[in-house]
């Protein structure tokens, strides 16, 4: 992947039910440039960090997590 030129940031913490929607909103549009989505977890205690890896393993080449 070349450098991204845009880095769209999400910051979790205790969001499962929602965290999925907010990355698939980023993964769905149609870009003409190269961007990345950086996830950070403020140590979430529900099912946020399988959901994020989940997307991680799909996307690794955009997604970078950062788990506190």
């Amino acid at each position: 992947m070349t450098e991204p030129v845009i880095t769209i940031g999400i910051v979790c913490h205790n969001h499962g039910e929602l965290i999925g929607r907010a990355i698939e909103s980023v993964l769905s549009q149609k870009l003409s440039y190269s961007y990345e989505i950086v996830i950070s977890d403020d140590a979430s205690t529900d099912n946020s960090r399988k959901v994020m890896r989940s997307y991680l393993e799909k996307n690794p080449e955009i997604i970078r997590l950062f788990f506190n």
